[in-house]
């Protein structure tokens, strides 16, 4: 089990940045272990919501509260810290995301169209055309046998 983090490369490394976005930047008391964080990262690939995780597991397990200690100050983080903490990335998670808009190049249209395993869509520009036996004023099917 490691601990790694390093401001040198906070900008580009997720997991360095969710460490810095739990508070666990002390090697001597560290919070969460490399793999923990990698794990969660892979399951919630946004640092706000993986923060959001951690975060809500250190406000339940531990008793609820995280002592760190640096030289001769110690301090001590009750449950309501982080769960507070857990709240925030959630919301800022939650804004975060982007919308996907398809179809809007006639590539990507084309090669939508042409996939043979994809669900058929229930609306079409045509869904209101009449049909012709709708067209017909008595009602009758041409051709049918």
């Amino acid at each position: 089990m490691m601990f790694t983090y390093s401001l040198t490369t906070l900008s580009t490394t997720p997991r360095d940045q969710v460490r810095l976005l739990l508070e666990d930047t002390t090697p001597a008391t560290p919070l969460y272990q490399d793999e923990e964080i990698a794990w969660t990262l892979s399951q919630w690939p946004n640092v706000y919501r993986a923060a959001s995780v951690l975060a809500t597991r250190l406000a339940g397990g531990r008793q609820g509260i995280v002592r760190k200690k640096a030289g001769d100050v110690e301090i001590a983080l009750d449950a309501g810290h982080y769960r507070a903490l857990a709240n925030d990335y959630a919301r800022m998670a939650a804004l975060s995301a982007k919308p996907v808009a398809g179809g809007l190049s006639i590539s990507e249209k084309a090669s939508v169209e042409q996939d043979t395993d994809r669900v058929e869509p229930r609306f079409t520009k045509d869904l209101h055309t009449p049909t012709e036996s709708q067209t017909d004023p008595l009602n009758v099917v041409v051709g049918a046998s």
